[in-house]
């Protein structure tokens, strides 16, 4: 970390992970290290109590429109083993299926709408690409006669 910041003293970084990389220990060294993140957890009683709102609004709109329903929030929350709370955005979506509700940890300012759709969800448009990119490689003739 210390050679990147050397070399690019003003470019800031930004972690975006599932909820498999949601420990205590890596959002901390995210930031003394000046890190944002923006990373998937995996919903729980606790979590879902506190969205228990926002999931009760965004199943009533639906029920009110038949359109799908996405609203977002944010609290703040710290699973037992964590050293301390950290800001978790709640998005509540209900449609015709039921309802889908995701969290993540995030320690950015922007609004949790952005960071949900713009930020967190951009990391499956990322690995999508990355697996074609292993597919083409893989399943077809990738050879050149002027490489």
């Amino acid at each position: 970390m210390r050679a990147l910041r050397e070399r690019w003293p003003g470019v800031e970084i930004v972690l975006r992970g599932d909820s498999g990389f949601c420990r205590w220990p890596m959002l901390r060294w995210c930031e003394d290290n000046k890190v944002g993140y923006v990373v998937g957890i995996a919903g729980n009683g606790v979590l879902m109590e506190s969205a228990a709102g926002l999931v009760a609004e965004a199943e009533k709109r639906h029920a009110g429109t038949g359109a799908k329903q996405k609203l977002f929030g944010s609290f703040s929350y710290a699973a037992g083993t964590w050293d301390r709370q950290w800001r978790v955005i709640v998005k509540a979506e209900h449609s015709a299926k039921g309802p889908n509700t995701r969290f993540v940890v995030t320690n950015l300012p922007q609004s949790d709408r952005h960071l949900y759709t713009g930020v967190y969800c951009a990391r499956g448009d990322m690995e999508n690409r990355i697996k074609n990119q292993q597919l083409d490689l893989f399943a077809d003739r990738a050879s050149s006669t002027r490489f």
